[in-house]
């Protein structure tokens, strides 16, 4: 589960293809707003991290990776790294059955879960700050824009 940037919004299309060809241009105006996003990004979601063990705190990162068109920043888990339970704890599970295989592999027990309500951390982090992710994006659109222009 992660969250990414990228420069895909639809009033960007035409500059993009001029930016294909001038990536430090999209460097220039992106990266270092993309690298603030995501510090900010990163640490307000770290620390609403639901944890009992540390092991999800632990393993959540944070990229800022490629370059021009194909820079993209991204805040959570990935790989194989990535805390099999975090997807649980974000939205929840219905009721299920839990198996459990003894050591000795000699039988099955099955016993219900009555499943738990998702937390949304990682949604209320994103939505906290999206509006302030989108302004900076718009102002470095429109920075592209007016280096294009000239």
């Amino acid at each position: 589960m992660s969250y990414r940037a990228d420069m895909t919004s639809p009033d960007m299309d035409r500059q993009l293809q001029l930016l294909k060809v001038f990536p430090e241009i999209v460097d220039k105006h992106f990266r270092g707003l993309l690298a603030k996003n995501v510090a900010v990004l990163y640490s307000k979601i770290k620390g609403t991290i639901p944890t009992a063990t540390g092991n999800a705190r632990s393993k959540f990162r944070k990229a800022l990776t490629g370059k021009g068109i194909n820079m993209q920043a991204k805040v959570g888990w990935w790989g194989k790294d990535a805390p099999w339970y975090i997807n649980v704890v974000e939205y929840g599970s219905g009721p299920h059955r839990i198996t459990y295989v003894p050591r000795l592999g000699v039988s099955f027990v099955k016993r219900p879960h009555p499943g738990i309500s998702g937390v949304g951390f990682m949604a209320a982090g994103y939505s906290a700050l999206k509006p302030v992710i989108d302004a900076d994006l718009q102002r470095a659109g429109d920075a592209v824009a007016r280096e294009l222009a000239l």
